[in-house]
């Protein structure tokens, strides 16, 4: 795995890295917004399918805090 970029250029930070994933090229950029990470990770040198996730802490009676994760598809086929 290559190691990660840091773009300095950009107002929003972000991280990026290449590897191999079964052979393909394969590109990973992370986004840090102040309340969320927008991850894009390509094969096709293009942006597919966009998928939201969030993440909910839910209180157990007998576990502390549960993360709970959801998803839609905001754009694209899943």
């Amino acid at each position: 795995m290559a190691a990660a970029i840091t773009l300095r250029s950009s107002i929003v930070p972000s991280k990026q890295t290449t590897f191999d994933v079964s052979g393909y090229h394969t590109e990973v950029v992370v986004n840090k917004f102040e309340d969320h990470l927008f991850i894009i990770a390509t094969q096709f040198m293009k942006l597919g399918t966009v998928i939201q996730v969030t993440r909910d802490t839910v209180t157990e009676e007998y576990q502390e805090n549960v993360s709970l994760f959801s998803y839609k598809s905001s754009f694209g086929q899943r």
